[in-house]
């Protein structure tokens, strides 16, 4: 019964904020070992919450690698999941995450249509944080596209939510992946 299911629960939450850790370290093969251990839990005791959870954070991870096959496949499962519960934000990362592999492959009509989905599910939770991160990715990738008003509107706009906020700004950048390791989202754009 449900007894018999806190304390893995519990455990496997452990282990997932332990992977958070490693990972913020940088120790991605740590982190991925932690995550991994989660998922096996949280498959064991049928916890779907969790096991989005740590596929997305795995996805995460394979991204970060360049293995964006591996890290795609990741996600999608993750998608599959928090789309059964209905965990929005737990989609909403993973949109995400999708959205940033699709513009690294260069297909920026994909990407815009999975940021702006993101955005969409953002808006319905009330994320405002989140919804000037999917801002500054949609204007990232008018910016590939060479659209550079819209770009910059769109810059705007997510700064504008930011100081709406109240938010440090610099920590804003930290906390939405700024400062990856692979620099994938330079705000503002260098070029």
């Amino acid at each position: 019964g449900k007894d018999g299911r806190e304390m893995p629960n519990g455990v496997a939450a452990s282990l997932e904020g332990r992977g958070d850790v490693a990972k913020l370290r940088g120790d991605l093969d740590g982190a991925e070992a932690l995550y991994r251990e989660s998922l096996d839990i949280a498959r064991e005791i049928g916890n779907r919450e969790r096991q989005s959870s740590a596929l997305n954070n795995l996805g995460v991870i394979a991204r970060q690698r360049g293995d964006l096959d591996g890290a795609e496949a990741l996600y999608r499962e993750a998608l599959d999941l928090t789309r059964e519960f209905v965990n929005l934000a737990n989609e909403s990362a993973t949109l995400n995450g999708l959205g940033r592999i699709a513009r690294k492959r260069g297909d920026y009509e994909e990407a815009e249509r999975l940021h702006n989905e993101a955005l969409n599910v953002d808006r319905k939770l009330g994320d405002r944080l989140g919804e000037s991160q999917e801002l500054a990715r949609l204007g990232r990738i008018a910016l590939d596209r060479g659209d550079h008003d819209f770009a910059e509107k769109l810059y705007r706009d997510s700064v504008r939510i930011v100081k709406e906020l109240g938010a440090p700004f610099d920590q804003w950048l930290i906390d939405n992946g700024y400062t990856e390791p692979d620099a994938e989202w330079d705000f503002p754009p260098k070029e």
